[in-house]
């Protein structure tokens, strides 16, 4: 059994975190703090830019990054000895190895890539209209420890079940619009977005049970697989599934649209206030394939892996809607941030979001900024996520005729040599430069 716990152990362990680093993402919540950062309106569409007439941004202008997993390798890796054993190794005593584990290993993520960006300020400074285009991916994976129970003590006489497990992935376009304005202490705002989906999948497992009896394993399985992408053709060899990829790329599986609504209010001179909902919509897909996994196999042992490929392979079946209605991942995010006129340039708030969709998750944090002069300014952070505690910061520079920033929301301390996170993973990343006048 050790031999398929090692090759099955090996692809769940890859496929976690590749997950969590390749997969729309989060902005950044220490940005908030920053009363001078360009894309604020991201955050809520109410925050104006400060000290910018306008901008322009093209490809390199705002990059954002997210992972978040609710399990790190010191959840898989264990010394022993002078070595470095997997959970899986005899070695390694099973209450050791999964007490550490949650009792749904999650890991999600997202990509958000800024093609073109541009904004410009009213003659009278209270009005802001910006545009945007953007790429954005998102992955969302669940797994259940019942899985890693079976994989560290399935030789054992017992049945291992679980439900829910999945694989969500959703890539689309969006063109938006936004607008903003000022009326003297309350400032609204709104984007409008207008979204492409190119490419849509949701693999499920509802259930699984694995009943090892007497040197003998019975696998039973039920799930289904919905793909939405015209580039991608599933072309069937014995009534299962393979893959194939079309020349043809630039297509559209599916459309839609979404809002972003914002208030701020100024509730005294050193006091702001606000209230955003980010991302609320979604996209009507178009789907293209449709398959189901409802099988049972018994074999030895030793042949434990050629059942559970067998069991879960997805048979081509009709489709049951060829038009689904999904929601985007959104946010609701309330934030205050204090100013002190006895020390120019600080600035110290609080943030409180919720993100929905495919994952959910809870971030609260508190937080101070300094800005220096007109030119650079840093932020920090403090909190706690669904994900575990976080501590984040950022740097933001404003020069004459450019802007850059660059931080993190949850800062990483211990990597391997292979630069790989040894403890949970739960940061977003962003990066940007634009021209600015």
């Amino acid at each position: 059994m050790n031999r398929i716990n090692k090759h099955i152990f090996a692809l769940a362990s890859a496929f976690l975190l590749i997950s969590g680093f390749t997969a729309g993402a989060q902005e950044l919540k220490t940005a908030f703090l920053l009363d001078d950062f360009l894309f604020s309106y991201r955050i809520n569409p109410a925050l104006q830019m400060k000290n910018t007439d306008s901008f322009v941004g093209l490809f390199m202008d705002n990059v954002t990054l997210s992972a978040n997993t609710n399990v790190g390798l010191s959840s898989y890796l264990f010394p022993f000895e002078g070595e470095l054993l997997t959970g899986l190794n005899s070695k390694i005593p099973a209450d050791t190895f999964l007490k550490g584990l949650p009792s749904v290993i999650n890991a999600t993520g997202g990509l958000n890539y800024n093609i073109f960006a541009a904004g410009k300020k009213s003659q009278d400074g209270r009005s802001v209209i910006t545009a945007e285009v953007n790429m954005r991916n998102t992955l969302a994976l669940s797994m259940p420890k019942s899985l890693f129970e079976y994989l560290k003590s399935g030789d054992d006489d017992n049945t291992y079940y679980f439900r829910d497990a999945f694989l969500r992935s959703k890539n689309y376009f969006e063109i938006c619009g936004a607008y903003s304005r000022n009326f003297d202490k309350l400032t609204v705002g709104a984007s409008l977005k207008v979204l492409f989906g190119f490419a849509e999948a949701d693999a499920k497992i509802e259930e699984m049970s694995i009943v090892s009896e007497k040197g003998a394993v019975t696998i039973t399985g039920i799930g289904d697989l919905t793909i939405a992408a015209p580039t991608i053709t599933l072309i069937t060899k014995n009534g299962h599934y393979n893959y194939k990829i079309n020349k043809n790329m630039i297509k559209f599986s599916g459309y839609g649209a979404a809002l972003d609504l914002g208030v701020s209010y100024q509730l005294t001179d050193d006091l702001l206030l606000s209230a955003s909902v980010i991302d609320l919509g979604g996209i009507q897909w178009i789907n293209s394939q449709y398959g189901i996994m409802n099988g049972s196999r018994t074999s030895s042992g030793t042949e434990v892996i050629k059942s559970m490929k067998e069991v879960c392979q997805y048979k081509e079946a009709p489709l049951e809607d060829e038009k689904t209605f999904h929601m985007v991942d959104g946010s609701i995010n309330l934030g205050a941030r204090m100013s002190f006129p006895s020390v120019p340039g600080l600035l110290a708030g609080a943030t409180a979001s919720y993100r929905f969709g495919d994952t959910r998750i809870a971030d609260f944090r508190i937080g101070a900024s300094y800005k220096t002069n007109n030119i650079a300014s840093f932020a920090t952070s403090a909190g706690l996520t669904s994900f575990g505690p976080v501590l984040g910061a950022m740097a933001n520079f404003n020069f004459k005729g450019m802007a850059f920033y660059m931080g993190m929301d949850g800062l990483i301390f211990e990597i391997t040599p292979q630069f790989l996170p040894v403890r949970k993973v739960n940061t977003s990343f962003k990066l940007g430069l634009a021209i600015r006048r």
